[in-house]
């Protein structure tokens, strides 16, 4: 895993962690229980861009995960009807981009 954020607010680290998950990315917070220690968000390298575009379309509204509609989408490779919240079919693996 990589540091991707890191603050003294233990809150703002949870929200950044909150907004990556939102999309898909995986992220843990570390150092928040530690006296005078900052609050680290840490993803794995492999997301790196992708949690890069998730915090800046966050930060212009863009494409806020809070804006997407919450109904099931088809998956783009077998028809399977998927939650939006997720980075892959859970019927066949297909990988859908965040502009999908």
């Amino acid at each position: 895993m990589i540091k991707f954020f890191e603050t003294d607010n233990p809150l703002e680290a949870h929200f950044v962690r909150g907004l990556l998950e939102a999309r898909g990315i995986a992220a843990k917070v570390t150092g928040e229980d530690m006296a005078m220690a900052p609050s680290v968000v840490w993803i794995f390298e492999a997301d790196a861009d992708r949690a890069v575009l998730a915090i800046a379309t966050a930060k212009d509204g863009s494409r806020a995960p809070e804006s997407l509609p919450d109904s099931p989408c088809p998956c783009p490779s077998c028809g399977e009807a998927m939650e939006r919240q997720f980075v892959a079919c859970w019927n066949c693996g297909y990988e859908v981009s965040p502009d999908e």
